[in-house]
């Protein structure tokens, strides 16, 4: 049901859709958005990519899903968290939540999402960043640069390595640094 209300929501919202899309490489990103779910180890890493982001100079923004009654997490000025509490029953953010994140203008969207997470492709949809890049080919139509994670897992990772939000950050910076074009 999830599924169908989400997919609904989609094709409304690309009709509607007003956004520039745009390659955005790595320098030419200044205003960055990152989404990902939380979790004990992921907010020590996303705070490792945090830190490294602003010391390259970007303005960095992130939010965080958390499905569980308790977490690490904790909301900042850059970091916003997002529970049950604020979603409906079919898992989108309420309109408080995508109106905030729709009134900001982003260069590049990174999703670290390893699996579906529904409150987190909303975030993803309804966000107006010139470049959104992300792993869910599944939803391919919302972001303009993807990761094939089986591709990752399959070919790039050693044998006894598992697919982290770290690793999938390092791919994405890699071709976003090294992709050339001609503007």
């Amino acid at each position: 049901m999830k599924t169908f209300f989400f997919k609904k929501n989609l094709k409304r919202v690309l009709q509607q859709e007003q956004r520039l899309r745009k390659f955005v490489n790595y320098a030419n990103a200044q205003r960055i958005l990152l989404l990902y779910q939380c979790g004990i180890t992921k907010n020590k890493v996303v705070k490792a990519i945090i830190e490294q982001l602003e010391a390259d100079g970007k303005i960095v923004e992130a939010y965080c899903y958390s499905n569980a009654k308790k977490t690490e997490e904790t909301e900042s000025n850059k970091v916003f968290l997002i529970d049950n509490k604020s979603l409906n029953f079919l898992g989108k953010p309420n309109s408080k939540v995508l109106d905030k994140i729709g009134e900001q203008h982003y260069d590049l969207l990174i999703d670290l999402s390893l699996t579906d997470c529904y409150p987190l492709l909303y975030l993803a949809l309804y966000s107006r960043a010139t470049m959104k890049a992300g792993t869910n080919a599944d939803n391919s139509v919302i972001f303009d640069f993807i990761i094939d994670k089986r591709s990752l897992i399959n070919n790039d990772l050693p044998q006894q390595q598992n697919l982290n939000e770290n690793i999938l950050f390092d791919k994405i910076i890699f071709y976003l640094k090294n992709i050339q074009t001609n503007d």
